[in-house]
């Protein structure tokens, strides 16, 4: 004979008890992802969540001032010589100075990686100023410093700025962790090969210039001798622009 196992009543009370106690951990946790999930105040990971809906006038402001910032950045890119902080060897003029590709028989050049890194830093520092916290005087705010990685492709600029906020009103917590992707379509890879092009022919055959070979660039250029021995050569891209203005791209050179 097969073995018969037979439930009393008490048996059938716990497994009724059991499966409605499982039953209501389960809907407390939903509902505990749930509000934590919408407050934006969950991680998993490193993974961004929905921005919590107290901080999106703050957001709205970080996300248009990650585009402002970047435009500006190239432009002071642009006006003197790949650089932010100008390197001490550089060509001094009354409104900004401008670095020297080329000094007295030596290339200074500076590489794309240089120019992207002084994106990165101009970014870091301005994104700070964003925003100010007495703009939002119901909350107090903590940040931690912003970190942009910024690349320099053939025909456009592109960046991605972390930035990690956290708004606390009485009880309540809110943390704002997100990336702000921002893409320029300036050809800055572009007008720096043709710029390093421009500087290198001038090198192999100084004091020639070959006017053939500029005219066929898709690009403005315009050669601006300050004396005998300093030239300022402005690249000007006509098809794209900043602010209102056509992207030009400033340098010097010296030789005797």
């Amino acid at each position: 004979m097969k073995p018969l196992f037979v439930k009393g009543k008490r048996g059938q009370l716990t497994a009724i008890i059991l499966i409605g106690l499982v039953i209501f951990i389960l809907a407390t946790l939903l509902i505990y992802f749930r509000f934590f999930y919408q407050q934006g105040a969950l991680k998993i990971g490193a993974k961004e969540l929905a921005v919590p809906t107290q901080l999106k006038p703050l957001d709205a402001i970080l996300e248009k001032c990650a585009t402002t910032t970047l435009e500006e950045g190239l432009i002071l890119i642009g006006l003197q010589g790949g650089y932010v902080t100008p390197p001490k060897l550089s060509l001094k003029t009354k409104h900004s100075k401008i670095a020297y590709w080329y000094y007295n028989g030596k290339k200074h050049i500076p590489t794309k990686k240089t120019i992207e890194k002084q994106l990165n830093n101009y970014l870091d520092f301005n994104m700070q100023f964003c925003f100010n916290k007495k703009q939002f005087p119901q909350f107090q705010i903590t940040t931690k410093e912003p970190t942009a990685k910024t690349t320099i492709n053939k025909e456009q600029v592109t960046t991605t700025i972390t930035y990690s906020i956290t708004a606390t009103k009485e009880k309540a917590k809110y943390e704002l962790n997100k990336k702000y992707k921002t893409k320029i379509n300036i050809p800055l890879g572009n007008i720096h090969a043709t710029t390093k092009n421009i500087i290198e022919n001038e090198i192999k055959k100084p004091g020639s210039i070959d006017m053939s070979h500029l005219l066929d660039l898709d690009y403005d250029v315009a050669i601006l001798p300050k004396d005998d021995n300093h030239i300022v050569y402005s690249i000007t891209d006509t098809k794209n622009k900043l602010k209102g203005k056509e992207y030009t791209f400033i340098l010097a050179y010296f030789a005797k």
